[in-house]
């Protein structure tokens, strides 16, 4: 067997079999990355325009008129804005929560305004007042801060 690894033929494939291998390796790892982030980009941006589609849709006047309590799902215009995200819902089926959050103050936690996620579904639903550590999620601020 060391008689073998001696020849130079055989070192010569050893290295360049071993080579290959790594440039394979290498190729195939720069690949997913690449394709990840493409996908991922891709998923970003579909999201970002269902999101500015529905803006456009819900009546932010009546999204005004919710009061952030417990009162506040017993309102129509809470009836209606919950029926327009069940709609926005069920035209994007890749969509699985859908609310809406309300900055009250200078603070990261923001407040639930409407929850779309049917009650008593293996969801947690949210009611108007809510609280939501927006904190945790730098790009949700970032976002809420930007207009594209």
């Amino acid at each position: 067997m060391k008689s073998i690894l001696k020849r130079f033929d055989i070192r010569v494939i050893v290295a360049v079999v071993a080579t290959i291998s790594c440039v394979v390796i290498l190729s195939d790892f720069l690949i997913f990355r690449f394709t990840y982030q493409a996908q991922l980009e891709g998923t970003r941006n579909q999201l970002k325009t269902i999101a500015q589609t529905a803006a456009l849709l819900i009546d932010t006047a009546r999204i005004d008129q919710i009061p952030l309590d417990m009162q506040g799902m017993h309102t129509p215009s809470y009836d209606y804005v919950d029926d327009q995200l069940k709609k926005i819902k069920v035209a994007n089926p890749q969509i699985e929560y859908i609310y809406i959050l309300k900055k009250v103050d200078s603070s990261n936690i923001w407040r639930f305004v409407v929850d779309a996620e049917a009650q008593g579904t293996q969801g947690q639903h949210f009611y108007p007042g809510n609280t939501y550590d927006a904190g945790r999620f730098p790009q949700m601020l970032m976002g809420f801060n930007e207009r594209h």
